[in-house]
C-alpha cells in the first residue's frame, strides 16, 4: 500500500572528478537512477511491497535458534555479573526522524468523529443478546475432549504428594476444576481453610497452591465447589515430538518456560538453572522465561511442579493482506484536503505496530502526525537500530500503511484509518524479514505500555496493536 523501493536506500556511487565530460556522467547516472527509484517507489505504491526474501525454511529456523540462544547466553551472563536482574531492560524509545518539510501535524485534540452527509451513527446496545434453540435443528454434538483427563484421575492425590515430596515441601502446585454451579468465591476461604490458596482461575479452571498431606487433599477434593483436582503429568507440559527432537539434536534449544506463579526473588530461576537450562529474560505479565535447555534439562523442568508448559521458540515472518474498500472503511470519511478527512477515521486511538519497522521518510507515514517513536528488539541483526526508521525489508511500512495511511500523496490508497495521531513501532524483524519469539514478546510488553517520543513529550499506549506474521 505505501511506496518505497529497498533500492532507494542504498548510496548512491557516482564518478568523481573535475572534468565536464565525468560531472556530466555523473549526472546522468543520478537521473537514471532517480527515474528507476520513482519508477520502483509508483509500482510499489500501487502494488505493495515484494515478497519476503524466500529462504529454506529449514535454514532460517537454524539461524533464528542461533540468533535466540546467543541472546540468551548475554542475558544471563549479564546477570551473573550484575544485580541478577530478570526481567529485559527497558527499551531505548527512539523518536522518529520526520523530515522536516513534511506537513505539520493535526491539532493534538481533533474534534470528535462525525459521520459522512447522509449518515448517522447507530448507538451500541449494552445488553446482551437473546439466545435460543433452533426449532427443528439437529440436537448439538458432544462436546469434544478438553485434554485434561489428568484432573480427577484416580492417583490425583497420590500425584500431588509426591510432587510436594520431590520439592521438598509442604505444599505443591496443581489445578482444580469447578463445579457447573460453583464460583471462585465459593472456593477461596474454604482452600484456605484447608491449608491451600487459589491463585487464578480461567474459566472453570483454577490454578492453586494446595497442600502436601493427603488427608486435606481428600478434604478439599470432597468440598461441593470441587469437580475435579489433579496436577499436570510431566508428558503434558512439552510436546512430545519436539522432546523426541530435542534428543536426537543433543544440543541446547531455546524454549520458554511458563510459570505456574510469579518470580520475584528469582527462586524458580535459580532452580531451572540447576536443571541445567541457561536462563534468559522474565517476562513477568506472562510469567514466561527465555531458556536455552538440552533434551536431559528439558526433561528435569517438566518434572518441576512450578513449570506450567515447556515450548520451543520459533521463528516468524511477516504475512499480510488485506484491500480497504473491501472492509468499508472508506465509506466512514470523506477527504477534507490531501492527507485529512471528516467522519471516523481514528484519531483519537494510539496504535502499535510490530514488524520490520518503519519508513518514516514516506509522507503518507511521517506528516501530520502527532509522534511517532519505537525502539528495535530484534536478536538476528546487530544492525537493525539503523533498520528502525528506514525498513528496508517495507513490510513493516505496508502494513502500517494499510492501517493508518494518510494518503496525503494519493488518497485512494489511504488507510483503514488514516487520521491516526500516535504510532508505536516495535521491530522485532530483522531486515531480512525474519525473527524469533523472544524479540515479539519484548515488542509486546513494550506496546503494552505508555512510552513518550522526545520530541513530542505526549505520553501514549497503543489501543490497537497489529502484528501480521506468521
Amino acid at each position: 500500500m505505501v511506496a518505497g523501493h529497498r533500492r532507494a536506500y542504498r548510496p548512491a556511487v557516482g564518478a568523481a572528478g573535475g572534468a565536464r565530460k565525468g560531472i556530466r556522467a555523473y549526472t546522468l547516472i543520478c537521473a537514471l537512477g532517480l527515474l528507476a527509484i520513482g519508477i520502483g517507489a509508483v509500482i510499489r505504491y500501487q502494488t505493495g511491497p515484494p515478497a519476503p526474501l524466500q529462504a529454506d525454511a529449514d535454514v532460517v529456523e537454524r539461524l533464528v535458534a542461533k540468533a535466540t540462544l546467543a541472546d540468551i547466553a548475554i542475558v544471563s551472563e549479564r546477570r551473573a555479573e550484575s544485580t541478577g536482574q530478570r526481567e529485559a531492560p527497558k527499551p531505548r524509545v527512539e523518536p522518529a526522524p520526520i523530515p522536516a518539510h513534511f506537513p505539520a501535524p493535526l491539532p493534538d485534540d481533533p474534534p470528535p468523529p462525525s459521520p459522512p452527509d447522509g449518515y448517522s451513527f447507530v448507538k451500541a446496545s449494552t445488553q446482551e443478546m437473546p439466545k435460543a434453540g433452533i426449532e427443528g435443528s439437529a440436537p448439538s454434538k458432544p462436546a469434544l475432549a478438553d485434554d485434561l483427563d489428568w484432573l480427577g484421575a484416580p492417583d490425583a492425590i497420590e500425584a500431588l504428594a509426591l510432587q510436594a515430596a520431590a520439592a521438598r515441601r509442604d505444599w505443591t502446585f496443581g489445578w482444580l476444576r469447578l463445579a457447573p454451579d460453583a464460583g471462585p468465591g465459593d472456593l477461596r476461604a474454604v482452600l484456605r481453610r484447608h491449608g491451600g490458596e487459589l491463585l487464578s482461575t480461567a474459566g472453570r479452571l483454577v490454578r492453586a497452591r494446595l497442600p502436601s498431606a493427603e488427608a486435606r487433599l481428600r478434604a478439599i477434593a470432597e468440598l461441593p465447589a470441587v469437580q475435579a483436582f489433579g496436577a499436570v503429568p510431566p508428558v503434558r507440559k512439552v510436546a512430545a515430538l519436539f522432546l523426541e527432537e530435542a534428543r536426537q539434536a543433543a544440543e541446547q534449544t531455546p524454549v520458554f518456560i511458563t510459570l505456574m506463579v510469579d518470580d520475584p526473588d528469582g527462586r524458580w530461576q535459580r532452580d531451572l538453572e540447576e536443571r541445567g537450562a541457561v536462563v534468559g529474560h522474565f517476562d513477568a505479565q506472562l510469567r514466561v522465561y527465555a531458556a536455552a535447555a538440552d533434551f536431559h534439562a528439558l526433561s528435569a523442568i517438566a518434572e518441576a511442579d512450578f513449570v506450567l508448559a515447556i515450548e520451543p521458540v520459533s521463528g516468524v515472518a511477516p504475512a499480510h493482506s488485506t484491500a480497504v474498500p473491501a472492509m468499508g472503511a472508506d465509506a466512514l470519511r470523506i477527504q477534507r484536503r490531501p492527507g485529512t478527512f471528516g467522519g471516523v477515521g481514528g484519531a483519537v486511538i494510539p496504535v502499535g505496530v510490530l514488524d520490520t519497522g518503519l519508513n518514516v521518510s514516506h509522507p503518507d507515514i511521517g506528516a501530520m502526525r502527532g509522534s511517532i517513536c519505537g525502539a528495535n528488539f530484534d536478536v538476528l541483526d546487530s544492525a537493525s537500530d539503523r533498520d528502525l526508521w528506514v525498513d528496508l525489508d517495507g513490510h513493516g511500512t505496508h502494513v502500517t500503511g494499510t492501517i493508518a495511511g494518510n494518503g496525503l500523496l494519493q488518497p485512494a490508497l489511504a488507510g483503514m484509518a488514516p487520521a491516526v495521531r500516535h504510532l508505536r513501532i516495535a521491530k522485532v524483524l530483522s531486515p531480512y524479514g525474519y525473527g524469533s519469539e523472544v524479540a515479539i514478546g519484548r515488542g509486546m510488553s513494550f506496546l503494552a505500555t505508555r512510552s513518550r517520543c522526545e520530541t513530542d513529550g505526549r505520553a501514549a499506549r497503543p489501543l490497537i496493536v497489529n502484528m501480521s506474521l506468521a
